[in-house]
């Protein structure tokens, strides 16, 4: 019987993107979520009859932002003649 050789290469990506508003009934305690993922992988297995060797390669990256609703510098008593000065 003859052994059979083979040999693959494969590659993958994928992109995740999530955004959503959280909302509360305190404005204080509401604000946002963002996350944003990455990944790619690589692959080469080869194989001799019976024995098959497998390699891979995986890269991941994650990052997630959460604020509420005055972040950036808004200013929740604007308008209402009230100031606040931070020490």
């Amino acid at each position: 019987m003859r052994q059979r050789r083979c040999a693959e290469l494969n590659f993958n990506g994928s992109y995740s993107h999530s955004a959503s508003d959280n909302r509360n009934i305190f404005l204080p305690l509401g604000g946002a979520t963002e996350t944003t993922g990455y990944g790619v992988t690589a692959g080469y297995t080869i194989g001799y009859g019976r024995i098959t060797n497998n390699a891979s390669l995986n890269w991941n990256r994650s990052h997630a932002t959460a604020r509420n609703y005055f972040t950036n510098g808004t200013d929740p008593l604007a308008g209402t003649g009230s100031a606040f000065r931070s020490r």
